[in-house]
């Protein structure tokens, strides 16, 4: 087994957090997208998107981050990170697709709009595109921020793979000036994760300036 994954990505650092949460061995090689590492056959014939992460084990080839953090889980387990009941399972599923439908959008924008596009040397943010993230990231933030009002993490009194994902989306919430100062709920939750020695663990090493570097 083998992940190919680019940790300053909050897509691969999902992936690393469930592995570190999990303390499963897995090796793991790094490839720098900012360098277009990731451009070459040997990642091409393991996706065809040529995105990462990617989960290499025997036969198969995984790819989309939430599902490999499902595939290491059912490997690794049985873990309350993916629970095996139904219902808890279907609850940690649900959360996974909301955050993939309506919680990455918004987050993602900001991320390339504030970020990315300064590294890149992209040009200034579109503002246009801001003002519209900014309402969806509201909206989400809103309905995350009451759902933890009663719940210590998303799905219950542990963390699972729905918090892992969400929380991730947050990674850069600071310097990609996300509005999620005014959810103190969420900001609650968020600081719990950030305590867990895997969160820290994962903790992207890479600087704007290196990456920016990088490129």
């Amino acid at each position: 087994m083998k992940l190919y994954a680019f940790p300053p990505s909050h897509h691969s650092r999902r992936v690393l957090a469930t592995i570190a949460y999990l303390k499963a061995d897995v090796p793991v090689q790094v490839v720098n997208i900012i360098k277009g590492e990731h451009r070459v056959p040997e990642i091409q014939k393991h996706n065809i998107t040529g995105r990462l992460p990617i989960l290499v084990d025997g036969d198969v080839s995984m790819w989309e981050s939430n599902a490999i953090m499902q595939y290491l889980a059912d490997q690794f387990g049985p873990t309350s990170l993916y629970p095996q009941d139904a219902a808890h399972r279907a609850d940690v599923n649900r959360w996974l697709s909301w955050q993939m439908c309506h919680f990455a959008p918004p987050t993602s924008t900001f991320l390339f709009q504030n970020m990315l596009k300064a590294m890149l040397d992209m040009g200034e943010p579109d503002q246009a595109k801001l003002e519209e993230a900014a309402e969806n990231f509201k909206s989400c933030a809103a309905v995350l921020d009451r759902h933890l009002q009663d719940h210590r993490f998303v799905c219950g009194d542990d963390i699972t793979l729905a918090d892992i994902a969400i929380a991730s989306c947050l990674s850069y919430a600071e310097p990609a000036k996300m509005p999620w100062s005014s959810y103190d709920n969420l900001q609650g939750w968020y600081g719990r994760i950030a305590k867990t020695p895997a969160w820290q663990q994962t903790e992207p090493q890479m600087d704007p300036a290196e990456m920016a570097a990088a490129h």
